[in-house]
């Protein structure tokens, strides 16, 4: 029998498709991908505004992407919505290719810098996109992906409010650092293993 909070985080999720299905089909693809993985639990401690809300933002932030970079963003959310989660937290976004270590690392970096997280999302999509890196479509990753496709990975992460300027800076700059470190790990290993391998 399906837990109670898995019954009610897909009508959730079935609500925000339904709302985002009349401005554009494929943001509301976007939408199931975006929250079909996440923690029940903490989805439904969000009203279904909030959550149209949050990805509507985020299919925003992944219109752009250049290959081979990430991209950090702390931000509050900026629309409203009726529910008492949206006015308490705030976004950090990473847009990324995908590859190994991504989440366990930020996530190791949020605990040691003591920060409360309240919810965590990992979709990751199967990607196309035009010679400036703008998004031409995105497709929800579900079965192993082929060699040629391009794989990006979009970590959405809400925690208590940072209000001060100058800590949400210094987060960036530290999330900055151990993503271009785990860049380099991931392009050594390849290399490495083959050179093993002869």
């Amino acid at each position: 029998m399906p837990d109670k909070h898995d019954v009610e985080k897909l009508k959730l999720i079935d609500a925000v498709q339904a709302t985002l299905n009349q401005e554009d089909p494929a943001l509301a693809e976007f939408s199931r991908a975006f929250y079909d993985r996440g923690a029940a639990e903490d989805l439904v401690a969000y009203t279904a505004e909030e959550l149209t809300g949050f990805a509507r933002d985020a299919w925003q932030d992944f219109q752009n992407h250049e290959l081979g970079t990430h991209r950090v963003s702390i931000a509050d959310p900026a629309f409203k919505a009726q529910g008492s989660k949206v006015k308490g937290v705030s976004i950090i976004e990473i847009v990324n290719d995908n590859m190994p270590f991504l989440v366990d690392s930020v996530m190791d970096e949020l605990q040691e810098s003591k920060i409360e997280v309240h919810l965590v999302l990992h979709p990751i999509f199967i990607v196309e996109r035009d010679d400036n890196g703008k998004l031409t479509s995105a497709t929800a990753r579900k079965k192993p992906p082929k060699r040629t496709d391009r794989q990006e990975s979009l970590i959405h992460i809400h925690v208590t409010r940072i209000d001060s300027p100058e800590a949400r800076a210094a987060l960036k700059a530290r999330l900055d650092k151990v993503l271009s470190d785990v860049r380099a790990v991931v392009s050594d290993f390849k290399p490495m293993q083959e050179r093993l391998a002869e």
